[in-house]
């Protein structure tokens, strides 16, 4: 049936996002090459991403996602 690649993710979260989040987050994953997933969690990580924006870090989903990787970060 699925994939046995993610069956060490058991913890599902959800996010709302509004329009402009949503294709802000769209095009940054598009841009790296990974899928919305793989990028989220990418930035959860802190590993680099291709094609990470620094513009993203402005935003408040970027400084909330940066903020939950990395307790340092500010």
């Amino acid at each position: 049936m699925g994939s046995k690649r993610n069956r060490t993710r058991t913890h599902e979260f959800k996010v709302m996002l509004n329009d402009k989040e949503n294709l802000l987050l769209l095009e940054l994953a598009k841009r790296s090459g990974l899928s919305r997933s793989e990028y989220v969690r990418s930035l959860i990580t802190g590993q680099s991403t291709r094609g990470y924006p620094e513009e993203f870090l402005k935003t408040r989903l970027g400084r909330t996602i940066r903020k939950s990787g990395d307790p340092n970060w500010q």
